[in-house]
């Protein structure tokens, strides 16, 4: 071959490189997204970062779209209790099937204290201690690892005077770590040890992601909190670094089956 012919086949080479490395290349993974938040920070975090996904509002969609297909990654932001408990467990144990095939999840639900999915949580690492009706500060743990520098150097979430529009109904869910699962935020600044005031856990290898409190939340006066005015709200680059997280991680592309 010519070295001139050799030199452009390198560099064409060198550049299909950089394009797959680039977001957009990630519309190759399959990604479904559930949510009934208010703000939809999930879905920014989805948008800047070059996922290409589905997105349904209603659990009933989800579910069919879940047993559809084969999904690399499933994102489920349940932010309100109005969903049939029924419905709730069928979709439970849709995404237990799946994680315990190799699935990724990352989730957030309002049923986090409620008994009949206690065994369910425990296969996402995460047992309920105490339910807050308001929202409550959330502090990383390990500040300087990848889950909080990448892709966001991300700050503590700093919920005061976030307005709870929700009355009487669970803000935050306080957990204990059990089987697989690590603590990797809490809810005590004070004792970052305390073993029963987790807030975000990781378990099944960091194939799952478990928010106990609702990232939905982190809105003050109708404007999205960024503490460290970066013009990325302090929530979305959450999202965006669990993402992240869940994006490095061996998993498999499955669809949610018994075994």
């Amino acid at each position: 071959m010519p070295m001139r012919s050799t030199i452009r086949t390198i560099l064409v080479v060198c550049v299909l490189i950089l394009l797959a490395a680039q977001p957009g290349c990630r519309r190759s993974l399959a990604v479904l997204y559930f949510t009934d938040s208010d703000n939809d920070f999930a879905g920014e975090a989805l948008d800047r970062m070059g996922f290409a996904y589905t997105r349904t509002y209603s659990l009933t969609d989800f579910a069919g779209a879940f047993v559809a297909d084969a999904w690399d990654i499933v994102i489920v932001d349940n932010r309100h209790p109005v969903i049939p408990e029924g419905m709730f467990e069928a979709v439970a144990t849709l995404m237990y099937y799946y994680h315990s095939a190799g699935g990724k999840i990352l989730l957030s639900t309002c049923y986090l204290d409620n008994d009949e999915f206690e065994a369910y949580w425990a296969t996402f690492g995460y047992q309920h201690q105490y339910s807050s009706p308001f929202p409550i500060n959330v502090f990383r743990l390990e500040s300087a690892g990848d889950l909080w520098t990448d892709p966001n150097d991300v700050p503590d979430l700093d919920l005061t005077g976030v307005t709870d529009t929700y009355g009487n109904a669970a803000n935050a869910f306080k957990g204990s770590a059990v089987m697989s699962g690590s603590k990797v935020a809490t809810f005590n600044e004070a004792i970052p040890e305390d073993p029963s005031s987790g807030a975000v856990f990781r378990a099944n290898s960091g194939r799952t992601i478990l928010n106990a409190f609702f990232l939905d939340d982190a809105v003050v006066g109708g404007v999205p909190i960024d503490s460290d005015d970066d013009n990325v709200p302090d929530a979305v680059e959450w999202y965006m670094n669990e993402l992240a997280a869940l994006e490095k991680v061996p998993g498999a592309k499955v669809k949610p089956a018994p075994p």
